[in-house]
């Protein structure tokens, strides 16, 4: 049997001890899911960030079948390849609303009864299944299912906590969907397999992370830099004086003005982290608090290699930018539902991320953006969208944006889209732009909006920024006479 133990849960509401989880986990393995135990195709369930989605993913967990775990937005359940036809989808008493969803897909949906969580009963073999099925988030076509090995999970999880000076002591604030790669292990799996206290909260619940923040009784938190714009904003209208985990993670990359007002709120560094639903845990700014820096990923660790250039070859001369290659432990098995699994496209152990970047000459990684950033216009110019991007970031009041390639008539342009926090007009941006970039890397278009679409995971939604922007321009591509981005 594994040693392996949910943690207890803290929500805003009430407490959730590990042996209520564990108690409810059993009972539902010993009557509802009786009938799976000999299974070894994947069931699926919807993760969402509740304690009761947590002791069902435990209780499935003790199956021979691949987990497969489903996002709480039911359109992220059109993925490429689709879910199988039969597959089992278990569903609490409060998610009974997904099953119509569910049974469209034709999907086999049970809904498991309410169950009292106990402290007795045979212990069960939790994260014993073989492996877990996550999605990529769909930024730029239908999601696409992702097999990785809970084994390798696992271990992935225990050198995070070993590189992050974590202990039984160090309890977690949850924020992150519990769906995708970076929350299922920094937020479920880090306490389970260190042993401490889960404060849970929902991914748009930035009053309750504070909440938790000013206790002083926790010690890690991952969020999206979206996030953590989101809390510092909020914390600086309450009166001052705030608290926050000593390691702070953010899943993407930090800008120096995010990083300054982090630090200057809450009085610790913002660290940078850098992994993929593919492959984990590539980098992270594990330096010691005075040495954490901005717009950097942060170190390698030494069990994963990376190397950089368009085809894969020594490692690059410091700041020499190119496709990230990483080789690691822990990555996927491959694309697909078991059994139907695509093996990696390795070259010779080494996976092309979808990324570009380079390594500085202290070792720190930097990630400009994906290779599929980089994009020829309709007039010949090559243009790096995540220069586009960096270029709005230096500008005062610019919280986030992204630089987009829209199709038109006459080829492809580029389209800007800006959120901001005070008072800024496209001119001012426009004005800016072409102060800071080469006459060929200039936006057509750019608007400026209080909150960028976003996907689930807390980024830009590619596709929805497309359709907005691309809605700005004429027939062929050019900016009516009277835009409305002022």
């Amino acid at each position: 049997m594994s040693g392996f133990h949910p943690p207890t849960v803290v929500t805003k509401d009430r407490v959730w001890p590990a042996d209520e989880l564990a108690g409810m986990a059993r009972r539902w393995r010993s009557t509802a899911l009786r009938d799976l135990t000999e299974r070894s195709a994947p069931v699926a369930l919807v993760m969402t960030n509740e304690p009761r989605a947590i002791a069902l993913f435990l209780a499935l967990s003790t199956l021979p079948a691949p987990v497969i775990l489903l996002p709480s937005d039911p359109r992220g359940w059109q993925t490429s390849p689709p879910l199988p036809a039969g597959t089992p989808l278990i569903l609490t008493h409060t998610q009974a609303g997904f099953g119509e969803r569910g049974r469209a897909l034709g999907l086999d949906v049970r809904v498991v009864p309410e169950v009292a969580g106990t402290g007795d009963g045979e212990p069960v073999p939790f994260l014993a299944c073989p492996g877990i099925v996550l999605f990529t988030s769909g930024s730029t076509g239908l999601p696409k299912p992702v097999f990785r090995r809970m084994a390798g999970a696992i271990a992935n999880v225990r050198y995070r906590i070993k590189a992050l000076g974590l202990s039984a002591s160090s309890n977690v604030v949850g924020s992150l969907p519990l769906d995708r790669s970076a929350g299922f292990s920094q937020v479920l799996l880090l306490p389970m397999l260190v042993g401490s206290r889960l404060a849970l909260v929902d991914s748009t619940d930035y009053s309750s992370v504070l909440r938790f923040f000013a206790t002083s009784e926790y010690a890690h938190w991952t969020g999206t830099p979206a996030f953590a714009d989101v809390l510092v904003r909020a914390a600086r209208a309450r009166p001052p004086g705030h608290a926050a985990p000593h390691s702070c993670l953010a899943a993407g990359r930090v800008s120096q003005r995010l990083f300054d007002a982090f630090l200057g709120t809450f009085g610790v560094p913002l660290r940078g982290y850098y992994g993929t639903t593919e492959m984990p845990w590539i980098a992270a700014d594990t330096r010691p608090a005075s040495e954490v820096r901005a717009d950097v990923a942060g170190l390698v660790p030494p069990v994963v290699a990376v190397r950089i250039g368009d085809r894969l070859a020594p490692l690059a001369a410091p700041s020499e930018s190119g496709r990230l290659w990483v080789k690691s432990p822990w990555g996927m098995v491959g694309y697909g539902f078991p059994p139907d699994v695509e093996a990696r496209a390795d070259v010779d152990g080494w996976w092309g991320t979808p990324d570009v970047g380079h390594m500085e000459a202290d070792g720190s990684l930097v990630v400009m953006g994906r290779v599929d950033d980089v994009v020829r216009t309709g007039v010949g110019n090559l243009v790096s969208l995540g220069h586009v991007t960096a270029a709005l970031g230096r500008f005062r009041g610019v919280r986030d944006a992204i630089a987009v390639p829209l199709e038109t008539a006459a080829g492809v342009v580029i389209g800007a889209l800006a959120e901001v926090d005070q008072p800024v007009t496209a001119s001012e941006l426009r004005a800016h732009l072409e102060a800071d970039l080469p006459l060929g890397l200039l936006p057509r278009v750019v608007e400026t909006i209080d909150n960028l679409p976003r996907l689930p995971d807390g980024r830009p939604d590619r596709l929805a920024c497309i359709a907005r922007l691309e809605g700005l321009l004429g027939e062929a591509g050019f900016i009516p006479s009277t835009p409305s981005t002022d």
